[in-house]
């Protein structure tokens, strides 16, 4: 019997109702090609499955496995019983969508976060851009709203003469080599830590965590530039002093003799060495940093407008000015403070 015989046979069986249609494709198919069609068949799909199966288990590509999975699906459909593997298909379609999902609440969040983190930079250095700019109009502000009433004490400190006196004898009083004068100094103990966590399998194991540690002694120094404005003020026997802003000297000194470091690995970490030395080249920006905040120049302010005191003080007494029928206090006052149109309620200095 030729093939179109066999083949009409199997139609009128078919049109009879006594074979299926897909005993009809499967039996058309055997005619056709011959008896291994079907398990030819099998095989190739069964591999299809199984790789979009093991890909959704080994790998995070969840998008991509899922596609890939649909479309084992969509074949196995249409194949009318020759494309096997449909459970390995859908195991990799349940997996695929749930990584699909967790990827997508991880993902939206870290990247709401990145573009946040980049406007709050951008913000950062704008600010930082003008920071100088209004710092200098604040200090200008502020020397030049003290009041000029004054009453005279000797002719060479007269109001309009006495700023400009000080001014002309600072490298004589004063010459640190760099136009600085020092005015305070703290010393301050810094830790700093940092911690490496590490998990595989969707975080259900751990390979331990690798802890670094480094205690840190270091100096913080500050100071006022002598070549910035100065203003003296004359108010019966008191000599006002509007001082450079306090700057802090960078970078800060770093006491490494008494250097602290410690680090503990996790049971599959081996990376304290290379944890450390990343985490010791963060130490001088963040102790610079540190030594600008406000808190630490609020400590050294006051220990600061002292020794600005002093100094002020020692030029007075070369000048013979500093006694009893002329200055007998001296009050200080930083260009970065609020201005003072009245005396300060207590001298920061006065004659014994």
């Amino acid at each position: 019997m030729t093939n179109t015989d066999e083949l009409k046979k199997l139609s009128e069986l078919l049109d009879a109702g006594a074979i299926t249609e897909e005993e009809f494709c499967i039996e058309k198919k055997k005619i056709l090609y011959g008896d291994n069609v079907k398990e030819t068949i099998k095989r190739k799909t069964s591999a299809l499955a199984i790789i979009a199966f093991t890909l959704s288990i080994i790998t995070p590509l969840w998008p991509i496995t899922l596609v890939m999975c649909l479309v084992a699906l969509s074949q196995i459909n249409k194949s009318n019983g020759f494309l096997m593997g449909r459970g390995l298909a859908i195991a990799g379609t349940v997996l695929s969508t749930v990584g699909t999902i967790i990827i997508l609440i991880i993902g939206i969040p870290l990247i709401v976060g990145f573009f946040g983190f980049v406007s709050a930079l951008s913000n950062s250095v704008k600010e930082a851009s003008e920071a100088p700019t209004n710092v200098a109009k604040e200090v200008r502000g502020t020397v030049n709203d003290i009041s000029d009433a004054a009453i005279s004490i000797a002719e060479n400190f007269q109001q309009a003469k006495i700023t400009e006196t000080f001014v002309e004898s600072l490298p004589e009083v004063s010459d640190t080599g760099e136009g600085n004068l020092e005015v305070a100094t703290m010393k301050n103990t810094k830790t700093f830590k940092r911690t490496d966590n590490r998990t595989i399998l969707w975080d259900s194991v751990s390979l331990g965590t690798t802890t670094t540690e480094i205690k840190v002694p270091a100096t913080y120094r500050y100071h006022i530039r002598l070549s910035d404005p100065w203003k003296l003020e004359v108010r019966e026997q008191n000599c006002i002093v509007i001082a450079p802003s306090l700057r802090a000297t960078t970078p800060v000194a770093i006491h490494t003799d008494e250097m602290e470091k410690r680090s503990d690995e996790g049971w599959a970490r081996f990376n304290a060495d290379r944890q450390m030395e990343s985490l010791q080249k963060t130490i001088t920006p963040r102790l610079n940093h540190y030594a600008q905040t406000p808190q630490h120049f609020d400590v050294v302010r006051e220990h600061s407008r002292k020794t600005v005191a002093k100094f002020v003080r020692e030029w007075l007494m070369k000048e013979d000015h500093w006694r009893e029928d002329r200055f007998r206090a001296i009050h200080v006052i930083f260009a970065d403070e609020a201005e003072a149109d009245d005396l300060p309620a207590k001298p920061t200095l006065e004659l014994n």
